[in-house]
């Protein structure tokens, strides 16, 4: 069982790095607003749209999976190899279903270019994810963090360079790319004294894996479908780039405001994962009391701070992003109880669960975008994005709640034990 001290402590870690990274983050954001301008900014949106689509699609539940097994088992080589080369395949996959889109789709026309070169950030990112499994699953938090700041020191440094040299739209691309090859190679290094056994793959390992992890990575797309991709291209459909770019800042503003909660929640997941009552129950209630007292702190000043928040960080021609932060703001109430229902129920096993909540969710999320976007708007759209966070709060909880009166005492091992 992991006291609660180490919990925040390896939350703090990474909300310490995340901290400093989204300062680096809001430097590049507020120069590139006001290069880029609403339009532009709406573009570069887009795009990230499109990568963390792809991100997620290349990822398809392993590094959740990964992270799990890694934690139960003691030879970990066979595992982390498996792991490896079963997500270069699933990247594979993904790499060419982004560029039919880039080449294919009109709303990519103007931006090929750029949004080709977000495909190599898709393929270093998905390597990185790899050794991060190894390192959570170790609970080696404070390592990862510091190899996160020198990826956000990077990205700062070199998009400046570039901007510099007037690269625009493709200046943070080039600064992202840089950013995730040096993280690449540094969490090679530390992670070599980890690893006691041959880093190797295994067929059947990386079957089990595979198995294990498809109900996840089919939760994690239809959850990135309705979290990040459908809303920013039913806008850019019936609205315009500008549109786009206002949602896109408020939006990115309530993703990072998110983050604390997912921090919060994997620092935990490994002990989560044992399936141990007395250790899940006190993490547990644990995570929710840290949880609600940060938003009986925050939600208030999000609330009231909108507009200064937008215009400090893009100016005052992005202020009619301010309502939908407000908007969204509240779906924070919602979003955090999610990452810790959603994490609880992969730590159980119950990936296909998860899977059946979030395709009710796409679709109530497409319903509702389809009849209000066209006519309502950006606020529409948040709106939408409060109500689906509140529908997988619900279902999710109800099922979390009946699921945990079957614990066992006893840790429940997988059926087979990977990397044996």
């Amino acid at each position: 069982m992991v006291p609660i001290r180490k919990i925040l402590y390896h939350s703090g870690v990474q909300l310490g790095a995340k901290a400093l990274n989204l300062t680096f983050s809001l430097i590049i954001t507020i120069i590139l607003t006001r290069r880029l301008g609403v339009a532009g900014y709406g573009q570069y949106a887009l795009i990230m749209a499109l990568i963390g689509f792809l991100t997620v699609l290349a990822n398809w539940g392993s590094q959740i999976i990964g992270t799990r097994e890694l934690s139960r088992v003691q030879k970990l080589g066979p595992v982390l190899g498996s792991l490896i080369i079963l997500r270069l395949l699933l990247a594979l996959i993904s790499l060419t279903i982004g560029w039919l889109i880039i080449n294919f789709s009109p709303w990519f026309a103007a931006i090929r270019g750029a949004a080709l070169l977000g495909l190599l950030i898709v393929l270093t990112i998905n390597l990185e994810t790899s050794w991060l499994c190894l390192l959570r699953s170790q609970l080696k938090f404070d390592r990862q963090a510091l190899i996160s700041i020198w990826g956000g020191i990077i990205f700062l440094v070199s998009t400046l360079v570039f901007l510099h040299w007037r690269s625009g739209l493709l200046a943070p691309l080039f600064g992202w790319l840089l950013a995730k090859i040096s993280n690449n190679l540094l969490l090679i290094l530390s992670s070599k004294p980890l690893i006691r056994s041959p880093i190797r793959c295994q067929l059947r390992t990386m079957h089990q894996l595979f198995m294990a992890s498809w109900p996840v990575g089919a939760l994690l797309i239809l959850f990135t479908a309705y979290d990040r991709a459908v809303d920013s291209f039913f806008i850019k459909h019936f609205w315009t780039d500008s549109q786009v770019g206002l949602y896109g800042l408020a939006y990115k503003i309530y993703s990072n405001l998110v983050l604390p909660a997912y921090f919060l929640v994997n620092s935990i997941f490994p002990t989560l994962s044992k399936k141990e009552k007395g250790s899940f129950e006190l993490a547990f209630k644990q995570v929710v009391l840290i949880i609600s007292l940060g938003l009986a702190f925050g939600l208030p000043l999000i609330l009231l701070l909108s507009p200064i928040i937008i215009k400090i960080v893009a100016g005052p021609q992005f202020l009619a992003a301010a309502p939908v932060l407000r908007i969204l703001s509240l779906a924070l109430i919602f979003a955090a109880w999610n990452h810790l229902t959603g994490f609880s129920l992969i730590a159980l096993d119950q990936q296909k669960t998860a899977l059946k909540i979030n395709f009710l969710a796409l679709s109530w999320n497409l319903a509702l975008n389809w009849i209000f976007i066209p006519h309502q708007g950006i606020e529409a759209a948040a709106w939408i994005t409060v109500s689906t966070e509140g529908l997988v709060a619900l279902l999710s909880s109800l099922k979390l709640n009946q699921i945990k009166k079957g614990f066992k005492k006893e840790p429940q091992l997988p059926p087979l034990a990977f990397g044996e």
